[in-house]
C-alpha cells in the first residue's frame, strides 16, 4: 500500500510592483511555504497598539505567521510551485523543522536584506527537501547587493 504524499509548495507575491526597482526591471518578491492548506511566511510583525509601549518576550515576537493560501495581502499573487512531497507518516517533519527555525526568525530581527522571507523560505526548503528557491526569485538582493558593492 502506497503512503499518501503531502506537497509542499512555493507560493510567490510580487510586491512593490510600482517601485524604482520594478521600473528598471528588478522585482522583490515575497515567498511563503504551503503545506496541509496553511501558508507560512516570515515578516516583521507590527502589533497595532494606539502607541503604547510594549515589551515582546521572545516567546512572542515569532515572526513567522499563519494565513490561508495564496492570501498575502501586501503583494500581488504570482504562482505557486511544487517543491517536494513529504509522506503522510513523515509530516512531524514539517513541523520539528518548522519549531527549529521559529527561533531564528525572530519578528525583532527581520532585516529586508539580510533576514527576510526568502531567507526563511529558502533555509525551511533547505533543510527538509535539499531544495532551493528558484534564483529568478531570490537574486534581486544579490543583484542589488553587488550593484552597491561597486561604490564602496
Amino acid at each position: 500500500m502506497k503512503t499518501k504524499k503531502l506537497p509542499l509548495i512555493l507560493n510567490v507575491y510580487r510586491i512593490w510592483k510600482d517601485s524604482l526597482l520594478s521600473n528598471v526591471g528588478y522585482y522583490v518578491y515575497h515567498t511563503a511555504i504551503e503545506f496541509e492548506e496553511i501558508e507560512y511566511g516570515y515578516g516583521k510583525i507590527v502589533l497595532e497598539t494606539d502607541n503604547i509601549d510594549i515589551n515582546i518576550s521572545p516567546e512572542d515576537d515569532c515572526g513567522i505567521y499563519e494565513i490561508p493560501p495564496m492570501s498575502y495581502e501586501d503583494g500581488e499573487y504570482i504562482e505557486s510551485l511544487v517543491i517536494g512531497h513529504f509522506d503522510k507518516n513523515n509530516k512531524h517533519l514539517f513541523y520539528e523543522t518548522l519549531n527549529e527555525i521559529k527561533k531564528k526568525y525572530l519578528s525583532s530581527k527581520y532585516n529586508l536584506i539580510l533576514n527576510n522571507c526568502n531567507h526563511f523560505t529558502e533555509e525551511f526548503m533547505v533543510k527538509t527537501l535539499n531544495k532551493k528557491i528558484p534564483s529568478k526569485y531570490y537574486s534581486v538582493y544579490v543583484k542589488i547587493l553587488d550593484y552597491f558593492k561597486h561604490f564602496f
